[in-house]
């Protein structure tokens, strides 16, 4: 049909016939919606009646096709005798169909059900035909998300069903869709009807997140609490201290709820270090097809928990003060006294310098102050005299 091809069915009697009567031709099972344009005519011999018909696709399928003549006429015009029909004819335009189902192998328990993840690419195919087909291979079938798994092709005894199996393209979240090709034909050459099967659902993309923390600054002392805030690019299910690598601190709360694509976790930095704070987010956490997290870490939050201390006992311009230093022919003298730390201060903060016993009364007016190097503090106070013995 498909090539238009025309049918031709002769009918050759025993003797000159009368070519001006029309016999009637027939076929049993009437096949007229296949056979169409049905035509005859009495051949140049006077013994021979042809009829031609055009093949047209109409998807019939008739194994035993009797043919039968009726009506003819010798040339003495005697009624031909009756004419015993024969199986003459098969005809098969029926196109074979396909039917599909699909499970995805060994599913993942830890994720969504009826999703292709990771952990679970492999989707097993069987297709279901109306009729014996005359045989499929892997470049028979189309697949829209992923390709089918070399060597699992397989069609059974009957030729009436095939499997194989179909692997889930990576990064991916398009639909798994699959279809056997027109290619495939029946035992008469007939072309399968294309279709397509049900989509499965597919997911093996990663996730990722993005790392950022509530600290502009240093972590120090007064303020050695860090809470971050973990973005997911997807939702993912609950995580908890266990999903996370932290150095430089403790854990102090993991908020997340399952489902969600943010976790907050806050940390309280180590006392006495200078070391930043890491936090890893590990692929133990999973989204919620199950597909393990992109590893990321986050070590820019920079930390200084140690105490400083002086370098040493502070540096005393004149140890002993004696009324001299007070009474001098240049005027009172100036006592100064300096501490030197052993790092970088807060120059911005001024510190408490105390003497023991007070000595106010005789170190007056004393005033101090960072020096540039930013470790050292320096205090100047004038020396009176006020009779003091310390």
């Amino acid at each position: 049909a498909d090539d238009g091809k025309k049918l031709d069915v002769s009918f050759t009697f025993s003797e000159a016939m009368d070519t001006g009567t029309t016999p009637t031709v027939t076929f049993a099972p009437a096949v007229a919606s296949t056979l169409t344009n049905q035509s005859g005519a009495w051949l140049s011999d006077g013994k021979t009646y042809k009829v031609q018909a055009t093949i047209d696709d109409q998807g019939i399928d008739a194994n035993e096709v009797k043919i039968d003549i009726t009506g003819a006429k010798d040339a003495a015009g005697n009624l031909q005798v009756d004419h015993t029909a024969t199986v003459g004819l098969g005809i098969d335009t029926l196109n074979p169909t396909a039917t599909y189902s699909s499970e995805i192998k060994n599913q993942n328990t830890n994720g969504a059900a009826d999703v292709a993840s990771d952990a679970d690419t492999i989707v097993a195919y069987t297709v279901d035909f109306s009729e014996p087909v005359s045989g499929i291979a892997e470049t028979d079938i189309a697949v829209a998300g992923g390709a089918v798994v070399t060597g699992t092709v397989a069609l059974s005894e009957d030729k009436m069903q095939a499997t194989f199996d179909v692997q889930a393209s990576d990064d991916s979240d398009a639909d798994l869709v699959v279809k056997v090709k027109s290619t495939v034909t029946d035992l008469n050459g007939n072309k399968l009807i294309e279709t397509s099967s049900e989509a499965v659902t597919v997911d093996t993309r990663n996730p990722g997140v993005v790392i950022t923390d509530d600290q502009s600054g240093i972590a120090f002392d007064g303020d050695n609490s860090v809470a971050y805030t973990l973005t997911f690019s997807e939702a993912v299910q609950a995580i908890d201290a266990d999903d996370l690598t932290v150095t430089g601190a403790t854990v102090d709360s993991v908020d997340h709820t399952a489902g969600s694509k943010t976790a907050t976790v806050t940390v309280t930095v180590t006392d006495d270090s200078m070391s930043n704070v890491s936090i890893t987010a590990k692929p133990s956490i999973v989204d919620i097809a199950g597909n393990p997290l992109v590893q990321a870490v986050d070590d820019s939050q920079t930390v200084d928990t140690r105490n400083p201390s002086t370098e040493g006992a502070p540096k005393v311009s004149d140890v002993l003060i004696t009324d001299a230093d007070a009474n001098g022919d240049g005027g009172p003298s100036t006592l100064s006294v300096s501490f030197t730390f052993n790092e970088a201060m807060d120059t911005g903060t001024a510190p408490t310098v105390t003497f023991d016993p007070a000595v106010a009364s005789t170190l007056t007016g004393q005033s101090g102050a960072w020096q540039s190097d930013g470790k050292t503090y320096k205090v100047e106070a004038t020396v009176a005299d006020d009779g003091v013995d310390a």
